[in-house]
């Protein structure tokens, strides 16, 4: 019964060993602003553009991870944009 528990235990270590994917991992410019990473990011819009915004790193102190009101009414623009087939905002 012993035999048993170790083959199990050993079966399960090697197969969630070859489930896990190597992290994707970048390098990008940053700015410091008031002890916050900014970075710039490129929302892809329907038209085949992108268009530049600047945007917070959650650092993991749970205090900034709503997005700003002036880019979350940017995006719900172009969501609406999107769906009614106009890509102007």
């Amino acid at each position: 019964m012993k035999v048993v528990r170790i083959v199990i235990a050993v079966v399960v270590f090697a197969l969630s060993a070859f489930a896990q994917a190597p992290p994707n991992t970048v390098t990008v410019p940053i700015t410091l602003d008031h002890n916050r990473i900014v970075i710039d990011v490129y929302l892809p819009l329907p038209d085949g553009t992108r268009k530049r915004v600047r945007a917070w790193v959650e650092t993991g102190n749970g205090h900034d991870d709503e997005p700003t009101h002036r880019l979350a009414v940017w995006i719900r623009k172009q969501r609406w944009a999107g769906l009614q087939g106009n890509s102007s905002a």
